[in-house]
């Protein structure tokens, strides 16, 4: 992701539930040396999809993944998932983790698959609706 990819981050932030990412907000991440994101995009340079990461020395927080409405249930959530996957072990980054609303069965279902496994429950994480978080890791803790 380049800062260039922003708004238009931005506009598929406002079509999920809870509190969106602003332009500003992806604009800050990308110049975090620790953050990490990548798109998927069509042919025609529309913005699909997008999954960032926040890196540390040992493992990575997958902090948002998330598909343009019109080009969900086309495999690419899973794509961006796998590459980030392969991206981060590149780096020597084998264990991830994430939060993932307790109600999106069909992200914990996409994770579950990536080999993610349940770890915890954050009470009352997310806002607008208010819901828990569980928490997922791949990889070894130890």
């Amino acid at each position: 992701m380049v800062p260039d990819d922003a708004p238009a981050a931005a506009a598929i932030e406002q079509t999920l539930p809870g509190d969106p990412w602003s332009e500003t907000a992806f604009r800050e991440s990308l110049r975090r040396p620790e953050a990490y994101f990548i798109t998927a995009q069509t042919e025609d340079g529309i913005l699909a999809g997008y999954c960032g990461c926040y890196m540390t020395m040992d493992d990575a927080e997958i902090v948002d993944v998330a598909v343009k409405q019109s080009y969900r249930r086309q495999g690419i959530g899973g794509a961006l998932l796998d590459q980030m996957i392969q991206d981060l072990a590149k780096r020597g980054l084998h264990v991830i983790v994430l939060e993932v609303r307790a109600s999106n069965e069909a992200a914990i279902r996409l994770y579950s698959a990536r080999g993610f496994e349940k770890i915890g429950v954050r009470r009352n994480f997310y806002n607008n609706p208010r819901e828990d978080a569980l928490i997922m890791r791949r990889g070894s803790a130890g």
